[in-house]
């Protein structure tokens, strides 16, 4: 029987890893053992605002370049009437499960499982585990830089986690939740946490193709590169910020190293461990905002009759009826300035809405006010801090395999990476 995994470690560094692992030989045996599989170098797209995992990743699933999907944004691959590597192998006559692919839209017939990512618009499979992991994992990463997690949401993971996952996972849990106010061990908490899911589809579910994405390694390396004890560069983090003597990048690796003994010891079968693309540290730091609540402060600012959809950080949908609306509501986000930047200078219109990037990036002092409407807001107080970035994506990717491959050449466009798997299904 043809079985397959694609582990999408997303915008990992492994020239970074090698460096940990080499330096401290037997502390990291899962990535040891990764390290020692068949290593290929990806390349993806040659304009800087293309290389980014919401592309790269519709680029692996569609066997596409960004050129030919056109793919340009978190959510938009429920727009793509193309077909994916999903569908195909379901149809080839083998049997597919996923747990939260990056921007992949649920198109199967009958899904042995599939649970999407926390951003995009599809349904999860019929089960009612997959429904309720798949809400309960949105509202925690969409509002966890407002470190507003329901009720709801916190019974359901407290579920989760004494009913799905891994016994010998449960002090990791504990010391992660205990140590939250390293911002960091939330993304850790809950990549564990999905994983984990994963092993307990893959024990209690039969399914030929196997995908999961993860990406609180991407997190850390975004927010806290700069305290990577790799690190030469002149850059550093201010000690309010992270202290000196934390390394995320090490907190990361561990988590990382215990979810790959999982895999590479306890399966017997054929793996694809792949990036997208990754992360290398930045040459100027960069503060990130996300609105706190993002219908309130656009009706504070005038816009009318929509409807808003947060997306990953940053990034919002706003929506409307009708054109008049959109067209006012997109000369008033055009013209919001505090001290001569504007708040939102990303700004795509399309048919019926638009898509915003947040991006004014100085820090805010609790006295700073905008007046808007003739109403002054504080923009600390509407703003909430999300991080200093630290990491910004560069166009290399790895993939590491247990078996040869016909299509994963070194300097191939990951694309190549979903053709490998439909050659691997003949599909």
């Amino acid at each position: 029987m043809k079985n397959l995994n694609l582990i999408e470690l997303n915008e990992v560094n492994f020239d970074v890893v090698k460096s940990y692992v080499d330096k401290s030989i037997g502390k990291y045996p899962g990535f040891e053992k990764l390290l020692t599989f068949n290593l290929v170098k990806t390349t993806s797209e040659a304009v800087y605002e293309h290389i980014e995992p919401w592309i790269q990743w519709p680029s692996v699933h569609t066997c596409t370049t960004y050129n030919e999907h056109q793919v340009f944004r978190l959510g938009d691959i429920v727009n793509y009437s193309g077909e994916q590597i999903f569908e195909r192998v379901e149809q080839a006559g083998f049997k597919v499960g996923c747990v939260s692919p990056m921007n992949a839209d649920n198109r199967l017939e009958q899904p042995v499982y599939f649970i999407p990512d926390p951003w995009t618009d599809t349904k999860p499979d019929n089960s009612n585990v997959s429904k309720v992991v798949h809400q309960a994992i949105r509202q925690a990463v969409n509002d966890n830089s407002k470190g507003k997690i329901t009720l709801t949401t916190y019974l359901a993971l407290i579920w989760i986690l004494f009913t799905k996952t891994q016994k010998r996972n449960w002090i990791t849990y504990f010391k992660l939740f205990w140590n939250r106010k390293k911002r960091w061990n939330k993304a850790l908490f809950l990549d564990l946490l999905i994983f984990d899911l994963f092993l307990y589809f893959k024990k209690n579910k039969i399914a030929n193709f196997q995908c999961i994405f993860l990406n609180a390694f991407a997190h850390i390396q975004h927010h806290y590169f700069l305290n990577s004890k790799t690190y030469k560069g002149d850059l550093e983090n201010a000690a309010d910020y992270i202290g000196t003597d934390e390394d995320p990048i090490h907190d990361a690796l561990t988590i990382y190293d215990n979810m790959l003994l999982s895999l590479l010891e306890g399966y017997n079968e054929s793996f694809i461990f792949a990036t997208g693309l990754r992360q290398v540290p930045v040459e100027r730091q960069i503060v990130y905002y996300r609105l706190k609540n993002h219908e309130k402060f656009l009706k504070a600012v005038g816009l009318k009759n929509f409807t808003v959809q947060p997306r990953m950080t940053r990034d919002f949908l706003v929506s409307f009826e009708n054109l008049d609306d959109l067209q006012n509501a997109h000369d008033l986000l055009c013209s919001l300035k505090h001290k001569k930047q504007r708040l939102f200078s990303e700004i795509e219109r399309r048919e019926t809405s638009l898509f915003v990037t947040l991006t004014y990036s100085n820090k805010l002092s609790e006295k700073e006010n905008i007046v808007l409407n003739n109403r002054s807001l504080k923009l600390a107080e509407e703003f909430l801090f999300v991080a200093i970035k630290n990491g910004h994506h560069d166009e290399i990717g790895y993939v590491f395999t247990n078996f040869e491959t016909k299509k994963i050449k070194d300097g191939c466009h990951v694309k190549e990476i979903g053709s490998e798997i439909l050659d691997y299904f003949d599909a």
